[in-house]
């Protein structure tokens, strides 16, 4: 993988090595001719490049080249700099149709020839890529890409010592666990050496006193017994000696004896039958990488403030919010949000109306609409509605609606607002848009069907429910992190297949509705934490629609069709 982006990016690096070194050049000894003289039929080398007409010129030739009042502002340069520098100019021309650039749109940061613009960008805002490039090579955007070469080119340099890092370590863990494998063996064969030195001790001292009964007998009468005590026990014994005799003859068969055996231990058994292996090499592997450094990633990051942790987080029920069925019908609320006048309002996509329910839970009024979608607070009482082909903004106080035109023809889905502006999800892009619908900024998506978006600060999120992934991006569409997780996936639940709603918190957690799984859980706002923080028991029951305040510090949670919802109070 390593090899890889080395090659996507040798042509950044050999960018950096001459912007050090000034020494990336052709062989020597190359030469350019003079292309005018050439047309005329004659053969001379050039002493001049001009980078606009894409030309060598000779000194008379340069002459007429300069007198020319359209041709005056061109850029020269010596051959020796062109040589130098010519394998890092770039094709002017557009791949797509191979005609000159000549335009730029800043609605979609794009370089485009002309057949681009008519084909493409007819409705954006363009200029005259002579007008924006002036000023690029003092510009802030030169010095920041030369700043992110360096940074790129620190990055792979780190990224071969934590190779070489991971490598060493590896040795040095296979070296350890040899010593461990060694180390286990002896402790083995030391407690078995122990246990056989343990039961040959006992069989030594219980074979002593078999023999030891007889022979102690013998002594003690021959030592403390007088004359005659003895010759009485001699008569007696010898008596006794010959019964005993004949009973042993009779009953030979019948002979008890002492013996000595083995009796072994069932858990010694178990132990050789049972004990396959001392143990088994596992090999972990760790996702952690190198993390390149982006400084234009930095502010974006510093603009969230952080929790120590979100198992800090706790919710409180506030209370909740029945939503009655229109006209008998099915409901099916697709999105909700919470007003910091503590007023809610929810979308019924079903009936395509717009339900707001007062502070104190009761119902206050319903807007019929065309076919809407999603919503989302810009005041303190009025909210912008998507709807199929533009956006309407709605006075919940004075129930006037408004519509704004984004111009853009496609279908609007999720809906936000955040930094004074809207943001728009349609087809394969983000639109930012002002509340009048001029369309400022877009943001192209490397997926065509998104439903959701929320944005806090300088960071959008959405979710790609055909990789089960949260994406976080800035407003270049550099990924920021990403969030995994098989519960992303596109709700089955829904008669309608939409996707799963989320919105974010003031210090950037993500709150995540699973319809499937009749769940909210809040994943960090750095993607590394997640769980679980209400469920069934908090009567979920296919949760569709979430929305945060920033204001009351509320969470409002909605059911897809059985009209529940419900407000928490967020406490950490």
């Amino acid at each position: 993988m390593f090899e890889d982006q080395k090659k996507r990016t040798l042509k950044i690096v050999k960018i950096n090595k001459y912007h050090q070194f000034g020494r990336y050049s052709m062989a020597e000894g190359t030469t350019v001719n003079c292309e005018p003289c050439g047309y005329d039929g004659l053969s001379k080398s050039a002493h001049l490049w001009c980078n606009d007409c894409g030309e060598g010129f000779c000194d008379k030739c340069v002459k007429e080249h300069k007198r020319t009042k359209i041709l005056r502002c061109h850029h020269l340069i010596s051959i020796t700099d062109y040589l130098r520098s010519a394998e890092l100019f770039f094709d002017e021309n557009c791949e797509h149709h191979k005609e000159p650039f000549e335009f730029f749109c800043s609605q979609h940061d794009s370089i485009l020839c002309l057949k681009c613009f008519q084909e493409h960008h007819s409705k954006c805002k363009i200029s005259k890529l002579s007008e924006v490039a002036k000023g690029s090579k003092t510009s802030t955007a030169l010095t920041d890409l030369e700043n992110e070469i360096q940074s790129t080119n620190q990055n792979f340099a780190e990224y071969h010592e934590d190779e070489d890092k991971s490598n060493t370590d590896l040795k040095q863990q296979e070296q350890n666990i040899r010593d461990e494998v060694y180390n286990i063996r002896r402790k083995i064969n030391n407690h078995l050496d122990q246990l056989q030195e343990n039961l040959l001790r006992d069989l030594e001292i219980k074979y002593n006193i078999c023999t030891k009964n007889v022979n102690e007998y013998f002594s003690a009468f021959k030592m403390y017994a007088s004359e005659k005590q003895v010759f009485i026990g001699i008569r007696q014994i010898g008596n006794i000696l010959y019964k005993q005799k004949q009973e042993v003859g009779n009953n030979l068969l019948n002979q008890t004896k002492l013996s000595l055996e083995l009796k072994t231990n069932d858990d010694e058994k178990s132990l050789l039958l049972d004990l396959k292996s001392f143990g088994d090499i596992v090999v972990r592997e760790s996702f952690e990488t190198v993390k390149f450094k982006d400084p234009s990633k930095k502010q974006a990051q510093l603009n969230i403030q952080k929790h120590d942790s979100i198992d800090r987080i706790i919710l409180q029920l506030h209370h909740s919010v029945k939503i009655k069925n229109y006209l008998s019908k099915t409901m099916s609320l697709t999105a909700c949000a919470i007003l910091p006048s503590k007023k809610v309002v929810f979308v019924d996509n079903e009936n395509r109306r717009l339900i707001v329910h007062n502070e104190d839970g009761s119902f206050g009024v319903d807007f019929k609409l065309e076919d809407v979608f999603d919503l989302t607070p810009v005041c303190r009482s009025k909210i912008a509605v998507g709807v199929t082909k533009g956006v309407m903004i709605v006075d919940i106080d004075t129930k006037k609606v408004k519509r704004t035109n984004t111009d853009s023809g496609k279908a609007k889905w999720g809906i936000c607002y955040g930094n004074g502006k809207l943001y728009i999800v349609s087809y394969g892009e983000i639109r930012i848009v002002d509340l009048d619908g001029t369309v400022s900024k877009c943001i192209p998506l490397q997926i065509s069907v998104v439903f959701n978006v929320a944005v806090r600060n300088d960071t959008i999120y959405y979710i790609n429910t055909d990789t089960e992934t949260l994406h976080v991006i800035d407003h270049s569409g550099n990924q920021l992190w990403t969030f995994h997780d098989i519960r992303l996936k596109r709700p089955t639940c829904f008669r309608s297949q939409f996707s799963i709603s989320l919105d974010i918190d003031n210090h950037g957690n993500v709150f995540i509705v699973l319809p499937d799984y009749d769940q909210v859980i809040v994943v960090s706002s750095d993607g590394q934490q997640h769980r679980v923080i209400l469920d069934k028991s908090n009567n979920l029951k296919g949760p569709s629609g979430i929305s945060y305040c920033q204001e009351t510090h509320q969470l409002l949670v909605c059911n897809v069709s059985d009209g529940g919802a419900s407000i928490y109070d967020i406490k950490s």
